[in-house]
């Protein structure tokens, strides 16, 4: 008789340690939300309005795209999992890309930057790493079918 409460207290035990949602990931989403900033010809931060948000998981889109209002404030949720990766582009603007993790039930909030053309090339991170050079590399990194991807092709061909 023993060995059946044993059974028992074991699984009780089991089921106490397993986090709530640890089954279906979408029972305890990833939340991710923010700000897409643009400088302004004056040199101050101001909300990005329609920016276009994508979040990838394994070279596949997760979520159509999310664009921001004229606050530039944007919020979603994806099921937990794998590490993802969150796009961030809009028109005549270097796109942005930045890895979340995809632990259950966290919140992360990110702001993000987006400049033009002449404003990365001017910056800090420009003159390391050359604009052409960070525009491949986005192509490298989102699906052909993304925003990010759109507008880094129309980016490029602008430069030829």
């Amino acid at each position: 008789m023993k060995t059946p409460r044993i059974l028992f207290c074991l699984a009780l035990c089991v089921a106490a340690m397993t986090p709530l949602g640890a089954q279906n990931p979408a029972a305890n989403p990833v939340v991710v939300e923010g700000v897409v900033f643009e400088i302004d010809p004056g040199g101050k931060y101001v909300p990005c309005a329609n920016a276009s948000i994508q979040a990838i998981r394994g070279g596949n889109l997760l979520k159509n795209p999310f664009k921001t209002g004229s606050d530039g404030k944007y919020s979603f949720t994806v099921a937990s999992g794998a590490p993802f990766s969150v796009t961030f582009s809009g028109s005549n603007r270097v796109p942005e890309l930045t890895q979340v993790a995809g632990l259950a039930g966290t919140k992360n909030f990110t702001n993000v930057t987006l400049l033009t053309a002449a404003q990365y090339q001017q910056s800090p991170q420009g003159e390391r790493y050359k604009l052409k050079s960070k525009l491949q590399s986005a192509l490298e990194q989102v699906p052909d079918d993304s925003d990010a991807a759109r507008f880094a092709r129309a980016m490029l061909d602008s430069e030829r």
